[in-house]
């Protein structure tokens, strides 16, 4: 094993790169790019131009464009104007939700049993009936979902 060819192998590889890194070329690899279409040929990358155009504000979304609005659903208006219209007793009130379409034939038999056990309909008193724990999880959901009913048509209706 000879020192000097691999001293002059290392120092011949030292200059080759001090070379080319002194050189205008960025290319230390030697390898030069070519126009191909071969998966593995380097190739010239783009340059991109102007790259401050993609931040300009006449072509970015503008948050004061924006704009919020509420628009009633078909179910809310129409318990909105039931309940601004119903004046009768509280006793007849499922039958008036029925009869206007807020309310259907089983909602119905629960607005029935909710009355039977809180004629006043009171909210709190409809809570503690929704907490009997022998209700199953369909009459819960049931009574729930009357009760929500109940609450926003008293609610819209100022009773």
């Amino acid at each position: 094993m000879n020192v000097n060819d691999k001293n002059n192998s290392m120092v011949s590889l030292l200059s080759q790169s001090y070379n080319k890194q002194n050189s205008n070329t960025n290319d230390i690899s030697g390898y030069q790019p070519k126009d191909s279409n071969s998966i593995f040929g380097a190739q010239k990358s783009s340059e991109t131009s102007n790259i401050s155009s993609l931040f300009d504000a006449g072509s970015m979304y503008l948050p004061s464009s924006v704009e919020d609005k509420f628009e009633v659903s078909g179910e809310l208006a129409k318990l909105q104007h039931f309940s601004s219209s119903f004046d009768d007793d509280l006793k007849d009130l499922g039958q008036a939700m029925y009869d206007n379409g807020i309310l259907n034939a089983e909602e119905k038999m629960g607005f029935d049993i909710i009355l039977k056990n809180n004629p006043t309909l009171d909210a709190g008193v409809t809570q503690n009936l929704l907490k009997n724990p022998n209700l199953t999880q369909e009459s819960f959901n049931l009574l729930s979902g009357v009760d929500k009913k109940i609450s926003a048509v008293r609610y819209f209706g100022g009773f």
